[in-house]
């Protein structure tokens, strides 16, 4: 008998233990996709491209319990505030893509720097003219471009093999 009362006991803490342990946690996006601070850039959630996005996680089974509105929450698209933490929620991170906003201005940054390049390259085109003297520089330099060419493209036609 003693055994007995002992043994349900433990079965029933067992079984409690077990169910807590097999819960599942369900998560919906928390925020908007940001860049990893540079200390956090080697943790996985900040792999491939450093960025991160909040996570809001909640027991499957506390889902039940709530309304449909607040198991799917509107986007954030519409919102540029964050929408208060519900209570008893799990913060956690996950990997997302790129940031749009920086992804542009690096775009922007780019098509700026190759038109800085091009306007100076057009800019010192008439200069470089003067400083050949009116073709007498350039037209052996052409000349040996030209050879230069030729002899090159002509190199694989002429090469036999025995």
């Amino acid at each position: 008998m003693l055994p007995r009362l002992i043994i349900w006991p433990l079965f029933f803490f067992v079984t409690l233990a077990t169910a807590a342990l097999n819960t599942t946690l369900v998560c919906t996006p928390f925020g908007a996709c940001e860049p990893c601070p540079e200390e956090a850039l080697h943790k996985p959630y900040c792999q491939p491209f450093g960025n991160r996005r909040l996570l809001q996680c909640k027991n499957s089974t506390d889902l039940h319990d709530r309304p449909h509105y607040a198991q799917h929450p509107p986007s954030l698209a519409d919102s540029d505030s964050t929408p208060p933490v519900e209570e008893g929620a799990i913060l956690a991170w996950k990997s997302c893509g790129r940031v749009v906003s920086t992804e542009r201005a690096d775009f922007f940054e780019f098509v700026a720097v190759n038109l800085l390049f091009l306007g100076v390259g057009v800019g010192s085109w008439p200069r470089v003219l003067d400083w050949l003297d009116g073709g007498d520089r350039i037209l052996p330099l052409l000349r040996l471009t030209y050879h230069s060419c030729i002899l090159l493209y002509s190199l694989p036609f002429t090469y036999k093999s025995h």
